[in-house]
């Protein structure tokens, strides 16, 4: 089993993209910014706090992280802990999370503090049951949609994060690990479990959901 934790104590391994962002110039490091804009948009969509999304859309929060970016880039070349695209998206999740919590902040100052770590935690829980309810044509009815948010809400945030990163971000299984910091067969096990949950749905519908997830 892969321990993480000790991977993240070490450098991480020098690859052309790390070498091209530590060795060129701005040019550069917009451009690795750039060329992962779009997955980075689709990661904002799946995280901004649905009472946000009316006053900042996926592309103003990306352009607060891209300041954060350039603000803590050099920090990261000088001390890497993780691959060049896996910091980014970490970033990224980290610049959104604290968006949602100020917005929550300013409107409910006497949130308790269980509720404030709900809405920290990333996942659009709207945006994913409407994305897992479009998967196919039979899926997109009424009765399905409010089922599936409903196990959505219940999954722990790790697993709706291992969800979305796998099926609708594109990442492995060891990629959503290391992004989340947990080990491997913790991923499997979570990414597993989400999956069970799913299965609580009709199961006419679930061949085809799964075939969906699977693709």
């Amino acid at each position: 089993m892969t321990d993480f934790s000790a991977v993240l104590s070490q450098p991480v391994q020098e690859d052309a993209t790390f070498r091209k962002l530590r060795d060129g110039g701005q040019v550069e490091r917009v451009a690795f910014f750039e060329a992962n804009r779009e997955n980075l948009k689709k990661m904002a969509r799946f995280r901004i706090d649905r009472r946000l999304v009316k006053r900042m859309d996926d592309s103003d929060m990306l352009q607060e992280a891209y300041i954060e970016y350039c603000k803590r880039l050099q920090r990261y070349l000088d001390n890497p802990r993780l691959p060049p695209t896996i910091w980014l998206r970490r970033l990224v999740r980290q610049v959104i999370s604290q968006k949602n919590r100020n917005n929550v902040e300013a409107q409910c100052r006497d949130l308790r503090r269980e509720v404030l770590q709900g809405v920290s935690s990333g996942i659009n829980i709207d945006q994913l049951s409407d994305s897992l309810t479009s998967i196919g044509g039979r899926l997109q009815r009424v009765e399905l949609r409010e089922k599936l948010h409903k196990i959505v809400t219940s999954m722990s945030p790790i697993e709706r994060e291992i969800l979305v990163l796998v099926h609708f971000e594109g990442q492995t299984i060891r990629e959503a690990a290391l992004e989340l910091d947990i080990t491997l067969e913790a991923a499997k096990k979570r990414h597993r479990r989400a999956l069970n949950r799913l299965r609580e749905a009709h199961e006419d519908e679930l061949l085809e959901l799964q075939q969906g997830l699977d693709s």
